[in-house]
């Protein structure tokens, strides 16, 4: 099995000559940065932002620290297996702040750091030289993980070939239950090019114009007819600065059922309808 690289799940932090500089990937991590900066935990005389929370409420934190966004080498200090070789994407997904984030549009980049982990918004969005470049770069590293959910709807057999000259590690992402066809056309693609059922997971989009009964489905499916891997993605606002947020027909507590029973492949013995989370 491909290693699968672990991220941050907070600010990352580092420091350099008094300067304490601050990756922000959530803006719900936002409140507390600033009272961190407001209280001066860190003792340095200096606090240089940015990252994605930053981008998207580059406000928030004006006037406490300095702003600075797309800084070269950020994302491999972040993770030193990370890369990406396009940057933006060409959907315009209403949920998704990528055209916020990286504004400018869908752009294959001349050259990037040769490592595993490829973080791409929309790596098929791309053209067949550079698709094919990205691929005999990555087919030489020992493992290779496209770590952002492949637009379905754009990936081809030609596609599947190439990525199945990797020892890799996919994911499709399942954000609306009308896209079953698509999602469906694209598993027998990469199946079909000899892609392991343990190198492709799913990322399924939750509480965002659906209801419990439209993701049970997606994610069902995903487990008990394809046999693969489903990672529900809980949908929060772009500019919300807590996690804990919930629109009808969905709650905060069905939420977070579904994360845990569904994150916890030892309990998937249980009936979902069974389980009630940690506190029964």
């Amino acid at each position: 099995m491909v290693p699968v690289s672990k991220w941050p799940k907070g600010p990352y932090i580092w420091e350099e000559d008094r300067t304490a500089y601050v990756s922000v990937p959530f803006t719900w991590n936002l409140p507390d940065v600033a009272d961190m900066i407001r209280q001066g935990r860190l003792g340095v005389s200096r606090w240089v932002v940015g990252g994605p929370a930053v981008q998207l409420l580059p406000g928030y934190l004006e006037g406490l620290a300095e702003i600075r966004v797309n800084s070269p080498g950020i994302l491999q200090r972040v993770n030193p297996q990370a890369t990406k070789s396009t940057t933006g994407c060409p959907r315009a997904c209403s949920f998704c702040g990528v055209s916020r984030i990286e504004p400018g549009g869908f752009q294959e980049l001349q050259d990037w750091p040769d490592l595993p982990l490829y973080t791409d918004n929309n790596i098929l969005a791309s053209s067949r030289a550079h698709f094919d470049q990205v691929i005999d770069r990555a087919k030489k590293h020992p493992w290779t993980d496209f770590n952002q959910g492949m637009d379905a709807r754009l990936l081809t057999q030609y596609h599947a070939c190439r990525l199945a000259e990797c020892n890799i590690l996919i994911r499709l992402a399942w954000d609306r239950v009308e896209e079953e066809p698509v999602i469906r056309r694209a598993w027998n693609r990469l199946r079909n090019a000899g892609i392991s059922k343990r190198h492709i997971r799913f990322y399924v989009l939750i509480g965002y114009h659906d209801t419990p009964a439209d993701a049970l489905y997606r994610l069902r499916t995903i487990r008990d007819d394809l046999k693969a891997i489903p990672n529900p993605m809980r949908f929060v606002p772009l500019d919300s600065l807590t996690p804990h947020y919930a629109a009808p027909p969905w709650t905060h507590r069905e939420l977070m059922r579904f994360m845990r029973y569904w994150y916890a492949p030892r309990i998937w013995s249980v009936p979902f309808e069974d389980f009630r989370g940690r506190n029964g």
